[in-house]
């Protein structure tokens, strides 16, 4: 087994990844763009199939480049950021409704905050849940099954983020112990071949897109809180882990090598998310996304994704002047 990076590896770039970071943020803005809209002919099933895949490659790419750290470095690097990014939307959230959000009455992290949440006790949680004497095989199985008892019991899931944590687990310890293979994989492949098959299994998803529910993919609530038959929950989520590994794979593979001219914001990307909500709730709240939503199809889909661009490019370009002038 390849050894999994150590708190010595030397940080790595490629090109490909940083483009693929560009891409899954702009579906996740685009997918916040379009989630009060969703019951709306087109916007529901591209609105499952954006989720079925974008966030669990953010975490398998959040894998592959994580190493074990001191934790008081984890704690400044997510945990600052986590803390911070609370209070900024929970003050706008104020701002905006008069009133503290139910994040803070049904204690959990912030919309959008989840990600970050996630990394955070992950990161922390490393050393203790990666072991060198135990096959990687079994860590990861055990971290699925783990994942769907949990999902079985009578619990509220969205409390603390808990369902999220272990949900959303095995992306990021497979993106930590397969990361050799990923990457190898990623740079001999194809990439009209992987594209093909990422078409292929998009298809294969909004086939099956009627039997999952969103909250499904959001990963936020247990099985009984979905009203699922708990075996018919299980096979269901076999099937996204499965699908939603194999999509991700996919999209990596199918994204040149080359560095493209946007290759460069995939170092920004994180910020990028935290920023992003701010956004989201003003278009939102003054109508332009009803507005945008009531146009016809084609155009209307076509202005959500400029608009989805626009907001990556805006916020990456203001993030470099902080850069700057904190230099």
């Amino acid at each position: 087994m390849p050894a999994p990076p150590t708190a010595d590896t030397p940080p790595e770039r490629y090109d490909f990844i940083d483009t693929a970071k560009i891409v899954l943020i702009v579906l996740v803005i685009f997918g916040h763009l379009i989630e009060t809209v969703r019951s709306q002919e087109v916007f529901g099933p591209l609105y499952h199939l954006i989720y079925g895949f974008h966030i669990p490659a953010f975490f398998l790419i959040a894998g592959m480049f994580t190493r074990p750290t001191p934790i008081l470095k984890v704690l400044k690097e997510l945990g600052l950021p986590l803390l911070i990014f609370t209070f900024l939307y929970e003050g706008f959230y104020f701002f905006s409704y008069g009133r503290f959000s139910s994040y803070l009455s049904d204690p959990g992290p912030h919309w959008i905050l989840w990600f970050l949440y996630n990394l955070l006790i992950w990161r922390v949680a490393l050393p203790y849940l990666v072991r060198q004497n135990i096959i990687r095989e079994l860590i990861l199985g055990v971290s699925i099954v783990a994942a769907i008892g949990l999902s079985c019991l009578h619990y509220n899931g969205y409390t603390l983020g808990l369902s999220r944590l272990y949900t959303f687990l095995p992306f990021f310890l497979g993106g930590y112990y397969y990361r050799a293979e990923i990457l190898g994989l990623c740079q001999r492949s194809t990439r009209w071949i992987a594209a093909l098959i990422f078409a292929a299994l998009s298809g294969l998803f909004l086939l099956m897109t009627p039997h999952i529910q969103t909250e499904m993919l959001w990963g936020s609530y247990t099985f009984p809180q979905m009203n699922y038959e708990l075996w018919q929950a299980t096979v269901l989520r076999l099937f996204l882990y499965m699908i939603s590994t194999a999509m991700s794979l996919a999209l990596l593979c199918a994204l040149p090598t080359r560095r493209l001219f946007f290759t460069s914001w995939g170092a920004d990307t994180l910020y990028i998310y935290l920023g992003h909500g701010f956004l989201i709730y003003l278009l939102r709240d003054t109508g332009v996304v009803q507005t945008l939503a009531s146009l016809p199809i084609a155009f209307s889909l076509l202005l959500f994704l400029i608009s989805s661009i626009s907001i990556a490019a805006g916020l990456r370009y203001l993030i470099q002047i902080i850069w700057r002038l904190r230099a």
